[in-house]
């Protein structure tokens, strides 16, 4: 049973990785207390650093404030381990070839989608006060608007499973599969049986799957995969020693087949997403299916971070040929946000689409650990009129993450925000709409990893019927929910609020 135990713990990469680095902790503190005698020079030699590092952190004009307090109170607080814990992992580094690539394709697709200006003048013409997130996410994310793509709106992992397994069976000519989680299993399996099925067909098939979302993906298992003639990579591997980038995961989940549809959303590959198998209760979740000419921004995300890890490149204007034109659905405009620029382009829009509200914000998120300006933007919306309800989980993943949500209740409830928490279990869908006529949905949570550290996706919806689906979806699952009152924070008790308020100090960090 030991042997076992410890050959499970052995195939679990990450375990193995968490392990190493604490040991490197622990190692700096065994060498630090041992050397004694010169420990008063190693102490004040780390506050020193520590002092530098802090008042580094207050020159960063792109930074949120919370990130910047919760990371002051880790170095001046814990002076041995603080400055260095920050030296790893504080800082976001990525890897220069990543910075310089994700330009150059956007400088090819810039040249292959020049011709959606009148798009984007029609939009201008009948929704002049949209207009400025189209050319936000054009401007800065570099992904075009497209009308003539058809949208399905997925309102549970169930209803995703049965579509994309369709989709997967049909594919003639390639298939790209780029996911955070991908767990053995029902689903997976009935994923990989087609997968294995197509490439024996002459399809091509690329997966690129986030290292520390899979675990299970072992190097022999990877061999086995490959042997069938599939090509898959890991996002940013980890490794036993500190790397800064390796803070840095992706996030997404992608689905491109034929170049002619494509799937976005919070579903990730395991059988907790289909309610297969349960875990925090019932597992609630959305998703996208497009159809259509925008299908071509998703699968250029996919390329621009595949041909990082591969040694034989794709070129993306090679797949320009595959876009097929559908009868419009209102505008679709997918986009990516990557930690490698500043931009923060989802909490850029988020914060962009709350404001600009006159009637209703309704927003499911599985996590809310967001800045000032977000909570600022959420609850004048709220005091100005504007119909404003949250749902997150009953049931949460992950606790320490789930009190920092909750210590934010209070100021959303005082400002007039409706909170509900969903009592069947999980909610993971990632869906904000505003006014019933504009949605964003897709990857990002409304959290500092989504928002600073994690590759993310999504798409903007204008006039679509997804907005409406994913609207009634909304109060359909309000039907499920318990609302959070003045009279539920009022029965909390102290001991409950004081560590809410601690907790929320490293918010930052979430």
């Amino acid at each position: 049973m030991l042997q076992s135990l410890y050959k499970k713990i052995l195939a679990h990469r990450r375990y193995v990785v968490t392990f190493l680095i604490l040991l490197q902790i622990a190692l700096i503190v065994f060498l630090t207390m041992t050397f004694s005698g010169s420990f008063r020079i190693i102490y004040f030699g780390l506050e020193a650093l520590g002092l530098v590092e802090v008042l580094y952190l207050s020159m960063q004009q792109n930074t949120n404030p919370r990130f910047i307090l919760s990371w002051t109170l880790i170095i001046l607080g814990i002076p041995l381990i603080g400055p260095v814990l920050y030296l790893l992992l504080g800082n976001r580094k990525i890897p220069r070839e990543m910075r310089e690539r994700e330009p150059f394709t956007h400088l090819v697709t810039d040249a292959l989608m020049n011709d959606h200006e009148y798009v984007i003048e029609r939009i201008a013409t009948d929704h002049p006060n949209l207009i400025k997130n189209v050319n936000y996410i054009d401007n800065i994310a570099h992904y075009p608007v497209y009308s003539s793509t058809e949208t399905k709106f997925m309102k549970s992992g169930e209803m995703k499973f049965k579509h994309f397994m369709k989709d997967l069976n049909s594919a003639q000519k390639y298939i790209f599969l780029e996911y955070f989680i991908v767990k053995k299993g029902y689903f997976w399996q009935s994923v990989y049986d087609v997968l294995v099925e197509k490439a024996n067909q002459g399809v091509v098939i690329k997966l690129l799957l986030d290292d520390f979302g899979c675990p299970e993906f072992d190097n022999d298992y990877l061999e086995e995969i490959r042997s069938h003639g599939i090509e898959i990579e890991l996002f940013n591997p980890l490794t036993a020693r500190f790397t800064v980038f390796m803070n840095n995961r992706n996030h997404r989940k992608i689905a491109v087949i034929d170049g002619k549809v494509g799937y976005i959303g919070g579903i990730n590959i395991a059988d907790e997403y289909i309610n297969r198998i349960e875990r925090f209760g019932h597992w609630k979740d959305v998703a996208v299916r497009i159809r259509g000419e925008a299908v071509f921004s998703l699968t250029e995300m996919f390329l621009q971070l595949f041909n990082y890890y591969t040694d034989t490149p794709s070129a993306i204007e090679d797949y320009v040929n595959d876009i097929i034109y559908c009868e419009p659905d209102g505008y679709v405009q997918p986009f990516s946000d990557s930690p490698t620029d500043n931009f923060f382009v989802s909490e850029t829009l988020h914060i962009n689409l709350i404001t600009q509200a006159n009637k209703s914000v309704h927003i499911c998120t599985p996590y809310l650990v967001v800045g000032y300006e977000m909570l600022r933007a959420i609850t004048a919306a709220a005091q100005s009129g504007v119909d404003v309800r949250i749902v997150l989980p009953a049931i949460p993943d992950k606790k320490l993450v789930n009190m920092i949500t909750k210590s934010y209740y209070d100021k959303l409830i005082q400002a007039g925000v409706r909170v509900y928490e969903y009592t069947p279990g999980f909610i993971h869908s990632k869906s904000i709409v505003i006014d019933g006529k504009e949605a964003i949905i897709g990857t990002a949570n409304l959290d500092f990893r989504s928002y600073y550290l994690n590759f993310e996706c999504g798409i903007y919806f204008i006039e679509s019927q997804v907005i409406y689906e994913c609207e009634q979806d909304f109060f359909e699952t309000l039907l499920a929910c318990d609302e959070i009152t003045k009279d539920n924070l009022a029965q909390l008790p102290f001991y409950q609020r004081i560590f809410r308020a601690f907790v929320s100090l490293f918010s930052g960090l979430m």
